[in-house]
């Protein structure tokens, strides 16, 4: 923990004086405090002093940062890869990424919407299978009353008139209506 403290109170003091030098570059004022901070820092070493005269140098800044400006950063990075004997991995660029993501996106949802569709138009299917009669013949349009002791009345749209009697009700055809009265005579309706 000591370590610690010590590395983040040089760190902090060197963050200070950099301010406080970048003042006395920039000819703000600083203050007495500030001033005795410097002096004690170029009083620890000759180096201290060398970089100090170094930073007021501004053809010499103004050269470093041109060779700054020009440096190679994919040079750089390649260079050392190589050094490494490693090979350098292959950058996908961001819209590649972003595309692909997008296409498999669309091709869940197309599979998704497929397969509400198929089953719901299943669905549809089971249910109109189960509404039609098997009574009727194919190209035949013509419904077909069962009564409850299986005997089978055709209903034709020309017929009219009494179709008998089913658990105590009289039918009768009327056109194209089914008439229902009650006789009072059956046991359950």
């Amino acid at each position: 923990m000591a370590v610690e403290n010590e590395n983040d109170r040089s760190f902090h003091q060197a963050i200070e004086l950099a301010g406080i030098i970048h003042k006395i570059r920039e000819k703000e004022e600083v203050n007495d405090e500030e001033r005795l901070l410097v002096e004690n820092w170029l009083n620890q070493g000759e180096a201290n002093r060398t970089l100090f005269d170094s930073l007021f140098q501004r053809d010499r800044l103004t050269g470093e940062l041109e060779v700054l400006l020009t440096y190679d950063t994919e040079e750089a990075v390649t260079a050392i890869f190589a050094a490494l004997d490693q090979r350098r991995p292959r950058t996908v660029p961001l819209w590649r990424n972003v595309a692909r993501r997008g296409l498999t996106a669309a091709a869940l949802l197309l599979l998704l919407a497929g397969g509400v569709w198929y089953f719901v138009d299943r669905s549809n299917k089971e249910r109109a299978a189960a509404l039609t009669t098997g009574n009727s013949q194919p190209g035949m349009d013509r419904a077909v009353l069962t009564l409850s002791d299986s005997q089978q009345i055709p209903l034709d749209s020309t017929r009219t008139g009494s179709l008998g009697l089913q658990g105590g009700a009289h039918v009768e055809q009327l056109k194209d209506r089914l008439i229902y009265t009650a006789t009072g005579s059956g046991a359950g309706v």
